[in-house]
């Protein structure tokens, strides 16, 4: 009778490695996809963070008459500025306060500028703010 040979041939276990290796390899191909993907995904979330940060310090500036009436003067940036952002280098804003009078309401406008890998992003957070009496 013919008896199998038992056991793995070299050729088994090179074609095993060859297998392993190309997995590897593509595995370690995304990494900079990756981390790329991780940095804009901070990037944003920081940036939003900071709009919200904003718009939360104009709304309860809002809360008299007085600096109501004031937020016009205080932040009224003109679309092109770009203010650095104190702590987080990087990053820039823009606040515009537009007056509505016949509703008594104020539209804000806060836009966080950055960049990543040299493109320009940007978060626009837009609210309205009414007077407080």
């Amino acid at each position: 009778m013919f008896k199998r040979p038992r056991g793995v041939t070299l050729m088994d276990i090179t074609m095993g490695v060859l297998v392993f290796a190309i997995g590897i390899l593509a595995v370690v191909g995304t990494i900079p996809y990756i981390l790329k993907s991780q940095r804009v995904t901070q990037s944003y979330t920081t940036a939003l963070g900071l709009a919200e940060k904003f718009m939360g310090q104009i709304k309860s500036q809002a809360t008299s008459a007085s600096s109501y009436d004031a937020l016009n003067t205080t932040y009224n940036d003109s679309a092109s500025t770009r203010n650095p952002i104190s702590g987080y280098p990087g990053f820039y804003s823009c606040i515009q306060v537009v007056n509505n009078p016949s509703a008594d309401l104020k539209k804000v406008t806060v836009n966080i500028y950055w960049s990543v890998s040299g493109t320009e992003k940007s978060v626009n957070m837009v609210n309205l703010v009414r007077r407080n009496y």
